[in-house]
């Protein structure tokens, strides 16, 4: 019976019907999805950019739109942090520098901040993270940013406002910072401590909290961490069962710049 079905000419047309149909049914699958196929991958790579994994509420300025670097924070629904990557945006998708539409300083039409801090302060041209600069995106960039961010800023409870305010702020203090000679690999900004932090790779920002156990014994861990440097510790000494290697300077949350302070701001 099975040699009649795979004899019979008829059956045998179907089957070869049916997977040609399939070949065709494929080809088109892949031609007309194509085009989506690049705007998601697109999206993923401005979403790797601009989110880096969160660890807490950070925001980092380095190649992108902010200073500072999200990995290496330890996220607690207490202790939320912003962060924009470090590395350089792709060249489909960097901003273009043009100069922004915003009020005018003096009669030179000088640019001047939205947010109410004056002035934008000259880059550097030696500066390392010229692509960070917000005052710098043009507005396709700022549009597409926002749609790229509207759910993690959801998360974080902050307007996309507010983020464009921190992220000038961590430029103008990157930029001050770089004109007084100091280095950095990204500068981080806390929503909780609302400070922010240069990331070098031999500091990391701790909070400690304390534990008693059951036998009296009182066992420190670190609660909460910022700096890039977390990836070199060991779950070991985060939990406080073993020293932090000596190599590494360990700093408290307070010890992070107060960017208004520091700038000579008014809130």
């Amino acid at each position: 019976m099975l040699r009649d079905i795979f004899t019979n000419k008829w059956i045998l047309s179907c089957f070869g019907f049916l997977v040609i149909f399939a070949g065709l049914c494929y080809l088109w699958y892949q031609n007309e999805i194509a085009p989506y196929k690049e705007q998601i991958a697109n999206l993923d790579e401005i979403v790797h950019q601009f989110e880096k994994p969160q660890t807490a509420t950070t925001t980092k300025l380095t190649e992108q739109a902010a200073v500072a670097s999200e990995e290496s924070i330890t996220p607690t629904p207490e202790n939320p942090i912003n962060e924009v990557g470090t590395e350089s945006t792709d060249k489909d998708s960097k901003p273009q520098a043009k100069q922004p539409s915003l009020e005018t300083a003096s009669a030179e039409n000088a640019p001047i901040s939205p947010f109410g801090f004056g002035p934008y302060p000259e880059v550097p041209t030696d500066y390392p993270y010229p692509k960070s600069i917000p005052w710098h995106w043009d507005e396709e960039y700022i549009t597409n940013l926002e749609e790229t961010l509207e759910k993690a800023l959801e998360v974080r409870g902050v307007s996309f406002t507010e983020h464009m305010k921190i992220s000038e702020l961590m430029s103008r203090v990157g930029i001050k910072l770089w004109n007084e000679g100091q280095t950095f690999d990204g500068l981080i900004s806390s929503d909780q401590t609302g400070l922010i932090y240069p990331d070098n790779p031999d500091v990391l920002y701790v909070e400690w909290h304390e534990v008693t156990l059951p036998n009296g014994d009182v066992k420190r861990y670190m609660s909460g961490t910022i700096g890039s440097a977390l990836s070199s510790i060991s779950i070991a000494a985060q939990q406080g069962l073993e020293p932090p290697p000596d190599w590494l300077e360990i700093r408290s949350f307070q010890d992070g710049i107060d960017p208004y302070e520091f700038l000579g701001l008014k809130h």
